[in-house]
């Protein structure tokens, strides 16, 4: 198995897995560094709405107890080849501090037109779901690591 430590496979001619923005020191032991942007919740209606936009509001969100949320990541991953698959891993630290993250697995959608991956905007758009376990409030900062990506061929 091939993991993101492996820089070729990110930015070698075949562009098979885009990461945007592309940080060479996002790359640890554990994978490819991901960071919260933007967070939303389900509203009583079923919509998705935004509560906290890190990209206009430079403080910390205070995540209250058993509450879930949905976290926008900065990256934008887009995998090319059938081949290859994505996952993410919740970064240990939010897990240890209470928060459980639910994280998907990431793959080519040949079902996708060929134009979604050059010119949409929300191409590779991942979010994360994430529950606060505790009894406390929890902080989620702008430019937190929420998990760390790892590719398998």
């Amino acid at each position: 198995m091939k993991t993101t430590e492996e820089p070729l496979m990110l930015s070698g001619k075949e562009n098979r897995v885009n990461i945007n923005p592309y940080n060479p020191e996002n790359f640890t032991e554990s994978g490819y560094k991901l960071h919260a942007i933007a967070i939303y919740r389900h509203a009583t209606d079923g919509k998705i709405v935004p509560v906290h936009d890190f990209r206009s509001v430079f403080s910390s969100y205070a995540f209250v107890p058993n509450d879930y949320l949905l976290v926008e990541l900065k990256e934008k991953i887009i995998i090319s080849e059938s081949m290859i698959k994505g996952k993410i891993y919740p970064d240990f630290g939010l897990t240890m501090s209470g928060m459980g993250i639910f994280c998907p697995e990431l793959y080519f959608d040949f079902s996708l037109p060929e134009e979604f991956f050059n010119k949409s905007p929300e191409a590779g758009t991942i979010f994360v779901g994430i529950k606060n376990f505790t009894e406390r409030e929890l902080l989620i900062d702008a430019n937190q690591v929420i998990g760390y990506l790892q590719i398998f061929e």
